[in-house]
């Protein structure tokens, strides 16, 4: 009896240790975002919870990597070098006044990322040859660089896997508007699909974030 009663008192007390931490309000969160290493990126996301505890904001710097040595993505990219960095900034509102950041959210923002690629492709250039102007193409190696905003808005639901590992699942709509400064002869976009650097246009955003709060 009294082992059960002792076994019943440290459930309770395991009980209202998990409550006590799932009612713990964090300051910070420290989301990764994994799908960006798929196009050799690395994004980091920071949420902030403004004084009203359902608000948040988000700060989303993003860092892109590919040299011959180095290849952090898997993608079937058509350049040989990148190097790009950027920041998107976004509010994020929970639909419920929770306390934690926990529930459904809806968030918008947008933001700026700048890429400089490097890679073998054609280059145009004008010779005259008996009075004559002929254009001839060449293969070499160009460099390219896109500078590139974005807005988006994206609902989700976040949760926690654990007393300190916050993750949330998401999707939405956005824009893409690219300008491309490309060596004069050479006309590279990078904009085929909606995942190129120097995409255009209209995109459908889903994602899967995971992190550490405190």
């Amino acid at each position: 009896m009294y082992k059960s009663a002792l076994y019943i008192m440290m459930v309770c007390l395991c009980i209202q240790g998990t409550i006590h931490s799932q009612e713990k309000q964090f300051s910070h969160l420290i989301m990764g975002v994994p799908q960006y290493m798929l196009n050799n990126g690395l994004r980091i996301e920071m949420d902030i919870p403004r004084k009203e505890t359902d608000k948040w904001i988000v700060l989303a710097p993003s860092f892109y990597q590919k040299r011959s040595s180095i290849d952090i993505g898997s993608s079937d990219n058509e350049y040989d070098k990148l190097l790009g960095g950027g920041l998107e900034v976004f509010a994020k509102q929970f639909l419920s006044h929770d306390k934690h950041g926990k529930g459904f959210y809806y968030a918008w923002g947008g933001g700026y990322r700048h890429f400089r690629i490097d890679t073998n492709d054609y280059l145009w250039s004008s010779t005259t040859i008996d009075n004559l102007n002929w254009l001839e193409r060449q293969d070499e190696e160009v460099r390219v660089r896109i500078h590139n905003l974005s807005a988006r808005g994206v609902a989700g639901i976040q949760f926690f896997l654990y007393d300190h590992m916050p993750a949330d699942i998401y999707m939405g709509m956005g824009l893409q508007y690219a300008i491309h400064k490309n060596q004069t002869g050479n006309y590279l976009k990078f904009n085929s699909r909606p995942s190129d650097f120097g995409y255009t246009g209209t995109l459908f955003v889903i994602g899967f974030r995971l992190g550490v709060g405190w």
